[in-house]
């Protein structure tokens, strides 16, 4: 802030700008830092192992469907609450396509984490929906967040019902459907 103040003020008093027009541009800077300065905190917070986006990502000869990615990249998932869930063999894009869609909400304002548990081939739908029950009960029900200090998110929140995420929490979906 002090070098934004120096500088407004050497170029306010250069132009002859009233002090009522520099505190306005000190307002400004101050609140373009404090922009910065929260997307800083909530890209080091989303723990991303690297940065994508979709400009290096190539859609052509692809299965994936462009639109879908492009509308979830702009954010049309958060409004309703809802998990991404992306499937796909070894090199189809899953972690690029996560890992941009997790920055690009992270710097839109919202916080945001990309979580990879691909790790665990599965042969089946129902072994897939089944393992990610387990994975959402375990996200959900277990697992200390520190964006919650140190509470899961069922602890923080309470229980997590259908009425939170448009109809379909998704520990209670994802157990229903394994069952």
């Amino acid at each position: 802030m002090a070098g934004a103040f120096d500088e407004a003020v050497t170029t306010g008093v250069q132009r002859g700008r009233t002090i009522h027009e520099m505190l306005t541009d000190l307002l400004r800077a101050e609140t373009v830092a404090r922009e910065a300065a929260s997307i800083r905190y909530r890209m080091h917070a989303a723990k991303l192992p690297e940065i994508k986006d979709l400009d290096n990502f190539e859609f052509v000869d692809t299965p994936i469907n462009e639109g879908l990615v492009r509308s979830l990249h702009a954010g049309s998932f958060l409004p309703a609450r809802r998990n991404i869930v992306a499937v796909g063999g070894t090199g189809s894009g899953k972690t690029h396509l996560a890992l941009a869609i997790t920055a690009a909400t992270v710097r839109a304002g919202a916080r945001g984490r990309a979580a990879l548990p691909y790790l665990h081939a599965f042969e089946t739908g129902s072994e897939l929906r089944a393992g990610l029950a387990r994975w959402f009960t375990y996200y959900n029900h277990h697992r200390p967040h520190s964006a919650l200090a140190g509470r899961t998110p069922t602890e923080a929140y309470g229980q997590i019902g259908p009425s939170d995420h448009g109809g379909h929490a998704p520990h209670d979906l994802m157990a229903k459907l394994a069952a």
